[in-house]
């Protein structure tokens, strides 16, 4: 069983079904996104992305990277982070190849020198995202790339160890690796916890205001109301009492007191027009007797 499993998990082997699986699970690690506040989150799927890379190699590599990044079009609703993780894998490829460079180190060395710069690019230029909120984004990008890549390291050569025994790389990269992940993984477990406790409670208090300003606001419209209700009843009152001729003074005066009044009349049963404020309308003509 041990020896099937090394062929089949063989590095540089293509399998259509480990290649597929990879693809399907960096889609799933994106869909299970981690919020971290509003619209930013923390991915996962970059982690098979760099996987397919050092089982199947550059090119494959890249493929699933864009495979896998296409579902931020979903959760972003923009097709730039597929350029910048598509680009990442393919940065960290070469350098791995050519330069010999470990692929965390790698990584590193393409959000310094290129992903970041892209993120503000895209972010910045294209989306008009204000730039407080853009190097938000590309430190949390960058983290996510670096961590993602830290762990497929790390898991490659755990499947290394178990299924082939002969495997095996070099110390310092192991080491340094190890080292990184003692330090990087608590810190990003206490991040994300902190983060979303934050969120929770700023999430709290905004609604918190937003009741009591509609209350607020609920209460002044009340108020308002009943004293512009108070003014027409007693027209109403006043107008029981009065002749028709003698109303257009008081309508005249109570809509000058107060602006919330635009227009002010009184009609009979068969809605004539008997007292009217204003008395012309717009065309110069008289509103009394309409």
């Amino acid at each position: 069983m041990s020896s099937a499993v090394s062929v089949w998990f063989q590095p540089g082997k293509w399998s259509p079904v480990i290649y597929a699986l990879l693809v399907l699970a960096g889609l799933a690690g994106n869909y299970f996104s981690y919020p971290i506040f509003l619209n930013i989150d923390f991915l996962f799927g970059g982690i098979f992305a760099m996987l397919a890379l050092q089982f199947f190699g550059l090119w494959p590599g890249v493929l699933a990277a864009a495979l896998i990044a296409s579902y931020t079009v979903v959760l972003w609703k923009h097709p730039y982070a597929i350029i910048i993780m598509s680009a990442e894998v393919a940065v960290v490829g070469g350098l791995m190849k050519r330069r010999k460079l470990g692929m965390v180190l790698a990584d590193t060395l393409y959000w310094l020198i290129a992903g970041i710069p892209l993120v503000y690019v895209f972010y910045h230029f294209v989306l008009k995202v204000p730039d407080s909120s853009v190097w938000i984004i590309a430190a949390k990008q960058a983290v996510n790339g670096i961590t993602g890549a830290l762990l497929a390291r790390l898991l490659y050569s755990g499947l290394g160890i178990i299924y082939w025994q002969r495997w095996q790389r070099p110390f310092g990269e192991v080491l340094s690796n190890l080292l990184v992940s003692f330090v990087v993984l608590p810190s990003l477990l206490i991040l994300a916890i902190s983060s979303r406790a934050d969120f929770e409670q700023a999430d709290s208090n905004l609604r918190e205001e937003l009741i009591d300003h509609s209350n607020h606001t609920r209460a002044l419209f009340a108020l308002w109301l009943e004293g512009r209700k108070n003014s027409v009843v007693e027209l109403a009152r006043l107008a029981a009492t009065l002749p028709a001729d003698q109303c257009n003074d008081r309508l005249e005066l109570v809509r000058k007191a107060d602006d919330n009044f635009l227009r002010l009349g009184r009609r009979d049963k068969d809605s004539v027009v008997l007292a009217y404020s204003p008395l012309l309308d717009e065309a110069g003509n008289r509103n009394v007797g309409k």
